[in-house]
């Protein structure tokens, strides 16, 4: 039998919480006031420590700052903010509301990065590297000075989903006024949604439960775990005690999956983040359809928005084949619109990148650093649309005044008054020879693209049925020395990333991948 929900008055419930919440304060702060015993760390812990401060500062500072106070060079760029480690409040946790998280918590956090956020995974990292990372960001809070995490919540077997329990999950959902904030279908559009700010007051969007897309995991047990714990910092606070019991709380996790209109994609990343590029003998066609592609496996690749949207992409499928001579890359991902115009200012075009660290060990993920440049491979759809056909303004703009034609042999129009021609720019050439840009970068504010005798990287791109395949081809081996040299003997680290144009993606608003390692295969 079910119980009849709530089994208290509405006004006895605020009550107890209301005592509840005074009492947990009461013990927090008498527990504050009594540091943990602690010891002096040992000489391989401090130099564990000065190891992690240095993969910090070198993956982690760009976004939550070399203080851990999440005010990065690359905050400015994101939303969800980066988080303010001082604080000591983390969202991802199997911990009581208002805990510090456990060791296994940040280390799967960093392990599994935060879907639908810009947190990426680490998975290129060792595990040692990961666990003593760990125990560096737990240097920014005195929190964990003073206090230890409790144990992780119990999480009982969740009972068999039937229509039964998921239609006692809506009235939960009813009752417990979830669509206050998340809206009466699940969509993240209730009259409160617009006014939710975190505790840092910056304002936040509400989970739209239609998507499937949750920072802490998709699974049920990671939703059971979230209504369990809440989300520290945030206003989605935990269901327990008396305002919910574990069964419920398992109702609720069946409706709210009910809600979604999409599967989630849970995305297992390659085996030591290394991705095979298979060897074969034929050449290498410009075709996205071309047979040849069938010699080699997919590599699902997780991406992470920088920006958060309403229907974010959330991965790209990766194949790699070289022929001794030339190697070449197949990217595919999901977009349910084509969009190739760059014309309009309200208009932005998709697009998609590699990007290959010219040094044995991944820099920055933003675009590299001082010393470990990076070279990009950046495939845009106008540009494709430009090799395939003339785009005429006019169709754009009707009443656009013309006061120049290419056609006619002018002095006035010498590449001499043609600066942008003149200096060899992409963007001023009368004609497109690839659809793809060449660049080199050392950071943020640094992104160049290569000489116009440098551009040797060739592409194409087709959309059929809300999919894109986009083919880079380029030489094995470049004499060029801002290009990637691939080699059998190396690995090679390499990203992604993908530009929506229909959700407005541009410049540093975009999808992006953790690094990954390239291995050329012998045969």
């Amino acid at each position: 039998m079910l119980r009849q929900f709530p089994l208290v008055k509405k006004e006895k419930k605020v009550a107890l919480i209301s005592i509840s919440l005074c009492l947990l304060l009461s013990c927090l702060v008498f527990y504050s006031l009594a540091p943990r015993a602690s010891t002096n760390p040992t000489s391989d812990s401090q130099t564990d420590l000065e190891k992690a401060k240095k993969l910090y500062l070198f993956y982690c500072a760009g976004c939550h700052g070399e203080k851990g106070d999440g005010l990065g060079k690359a905050a400015e760029f994101l939303y969800p903010k980066p988080r303010d480690f001082t604080k000591g409040l983390f969202k991802i946790r199997t911990t009581p509301s208002g805990s510090l998280p456990t060791d296994e918590d940040l280390l799967g956090t960093i392990s599994q990065g935060m879907y639908g956020s810009a947190m990426p995974n680490f998975n290129f990292l060792t595990v040692d590297e990961k666990k003593a990372l760990v125990q560096y960001l737990k240097t920014f809070s005195e929190a964990f000075q003073y206090r230890e995490p409790e144990s992780s919540v119990p999480v009982i077997n969740e009972p068999p989903a039937t229509p039964k329990t998921i239609e006692v999950g809506r009235k939960i959902y009813e009752i417990m006024e979830c669509g206050k904030c998340h809206g009466d279908k699940g969509k993240g559009d209730g009259p409160s949604a617009s006014t939710l700010k975190d505790d840092w007051q910056i304002p936040i969007k509400v989970r739209d439960f239609t998507t499937g897309i949750y920072k802490g995991g998709p699974t049920n047990k990671d939703l059971y775990l979230r209504f369990t714990t809440g989300m520290n910092g945030t206003p989605m606070p935990a269901y327990v005690g008396e305002l919910m019991t574990d069964q419920e709380r398992w109702y609720l996790v069946q409706y709210v999956q009910s809600l979604r209109t999409q599967t989630p994609i849970v995305y297992t990343p390659p085996e030591e983040a290394f991705i095979k590029c298979s060897k074969v003998k034929e050449e290498i066609p410009l075709i996205p359809e071309s047979k040849i592609w069938n010699k080699a496996s997919f590599f699902e690749i997780q991406v992470f928005p920088l920006w958060q949207t309403d229907h974010p992409v959330t991965g790209v499928k990766v194949k790699a084949i070289h022929n001794s001579q030339e190697i070449a890359f197949l990217l595919e991902w999901d977009d349910p619109t084509c969009d190739t115009s760059f014309y309009k200012v309200q208009e932005f075009r998709d697009a998609v990148a590699i990007q290959f660290s010219l040094t044995s060990e991944p820099g920055a993920l933003a675009m590299g650093d001082k010393d470990h440049p990076v070279n990009i491979w950046h495939w845009k759809a106008d540009w494709q649309s430009d090799l395939s056909r003339k785009f005429v303004l006019e169709r754009f703009y009707p009443n656009l005044h013309t006061d120049f034609y290419w056609f006619q042999d002018d002095p006035n129009q010498l590449k001499t008054y043609l600066t942008g021609q003149g200096v060899g720019n992409l963007f001023s050439q009368v004609e497109r020879f690839s659809s793809v840009e060449d660049l080199n970068a050392k950071g943020f504010g640094t992104l160049s693209p290569q000489s116009l005798k440098a551009q040797n990287v060739k592409g194409t791109g087709t959309w059929v049925n809300g999919v894109w395949k986009v083919i880079f081809i380029r030489s094995l081996n470049s004499k060029d020395g801002g290009d990637i040299k691939f080699s059998k003997d190396k690995r090679i680290p390499f990203a992604f990333s993908i530009w929506d144009g229909s959700q407005n993606d541009r410049d540093g608003q975009k999808y992006f991948s953790s690094w990954y390692y390239l291995q050329l295969a012998d045969k």
